[in-house]
């Protein structure tokens, strides 16, 4: 903004500032914005023209053909060529003023038959206001791959440099900071991020302490950041960037990626349980599960397709959802295939066998029974499966796109 200064003095400043912010590490492009290009206008009145018998047409022409650049040749000598350039271009409205014009036997200089004034262009150009004082804006892009965080710090810096030069009475104003905005939002996301983890950890240790004892929650929980150690680098490499809906999509993956995890565990403790040694325990885990839970974990996945692959301006954003979850969960089942055996090797021990077995509650006993009695009747499950299959593909042209 500027007090005291015109337009076109302030767009001088603004051009300088520009200059000094296209030499900041990363910045791509830096527009103006709000900036009124400038006219100068000349204004006949037609009563006085008509009064000294002028021809607007021909007085027209006359300023054209002065204001005209044309080659005027060279002077070439033995060391040396001189390009001839003829003086006379219009600096400003005072040439225009002074330019003089020959009626017959008289002359007339265009100051004293027009008026000629400066101004902007009329429709003017999209303003740029900052708080009700006008401006000229200065936007600032950064290039790809740059460093927002480190971009905010160097602009800061160099318009430190800039306010030191500039005259009483213009002056820099922060109008839009993204670096602020992209670290106050990655902050609250991760932050949200380490919160849910550590509850996630709480969660299960209370929750195996009490069946699987704590050495066999501790194991589960390990399988959190050690899966998390290995997506970051891999989202890195598939260029997912650290923002909003990628650390969202984490936040979603942790519910999902102690699963595996703990049926390897609960395999192995049971396993221990009935006598065998932990290497046959941690064998019989990944020899008997992991198909299984590759299974469960691609039908997981399966269950984001619709998000990253939707044909839409949406599933531009929406797409590392997909990517990060099922990244994530291929992990988590690599983790509790190949790492979590290993680390129940070294943490579990065999749980202590009590000489009464002990009974299954109600909700076990029920589910022993159905799927019992699905295994047996195993045509009838499968055909009541593909029927049922055939129903939702059928009604899926009842639900609003």
């Amino acid at each position: 903004t500027s007090d005291g200064f015109s337009q076109r003095e302030l767009r001088d400043y603004v051009e300088a500032a520009r200059s000094r912010l296209l030499l900041v590490p990363d910045v791509s492009k830096v527009e103006i914005l709000g900036a009124q290009d400038e006219r100068i206008f000349i204004e006949f009145s037609t009563e006085r023209l008509a009064g000294l018998g002028l021809n607007h047409g021909a007085l027209v022409a006359a300023l054209q053909a002065q204001n005209l650049v044309r080659p005027s040749g060279l002077i070439e000598t033995g060391q040396e060529r001189i390009a001839v350039r003829v003086s006379g271009a219009f600096t400003n409205e005072q040439d225009i003023r002074n330019v003089n014009f020959v009626v017959g036997d008289r002359i007339f200089r265009l100051g004293d038959i027009a008026e000629v004034r400066r101004g902007t262009a009329d429709p003017p150009q999209p303003m740029f206001r900052v708080n009700g004082t006008p401006a000229i804006g200065l936007a600032i892009a950064m290039r790809d791959s740059g460093d927002i965080l480190a971009l905010g710090r160097n602009i800061k810096t160099a318009i430190e440099e800039i306010r030191a030069g500039l005259p009483l009475g213009i002056e820099p104003i922060l109008v839009a900071d993204q670096a602020v905005t992209v670290d106050e939002a990655i902050g609250d996301f991760t932050e949200s991020l380490w919160q849910a983890i550590l509850i996630i950890m709480a969660a299960v240790d209370d929750m195996l302490a009490a069946e699987l004892e704590m050495r066999a929650g501790s194991v589960v929980a390990l399988s959190i950041p050690l899966t998390l150690a290995i997506v970051f680098p891999l989202m890195s490499v598939f260029g997912i960037d650290l923002q909003r809906i990628s650390l969202g999509a984490l936040i979603i993956a942790l519910t999902l990626l102690v699963d595996d995890a703990m049926t390897t565990i609960d395999a192995m403790i049971r396993r221990l349980a009935a006598g065998d040694s932990k290497p046959k325990a941690a064998v019989f885990a990944y020899s008997s599960l992991a198909s299984s839970m590759l299974t469960g974990t691609l039908v997981t996945i399966a269950g984001f397709v619709p998000i990253g692959f939707a044909a839409s301006s949406a599933g531009e954003y929406t797409f590392s959802i997909f990517a990060v979850v099922g990244i994530a969960l291929i992990v988590s089942w690599f983790v509790a295939v190949i790492f979590a055996p290993l680390l129940g090797m070294a943490i579990l021990k065999a749980p202590k066998v009590s000489a009464e077995p002990e009974k299954p509650g109600a909700i076990l006993r029920g589910y022993t029974s159905f799927l019992t009695m699905a295994m047996r009747a195993k045509w009838i499950t499968i055909g009541f499966t593909i029927v049922m299959f055939g129903v939702a593909v059928f009604a899926m042209q009842f639900v609003p796109r």
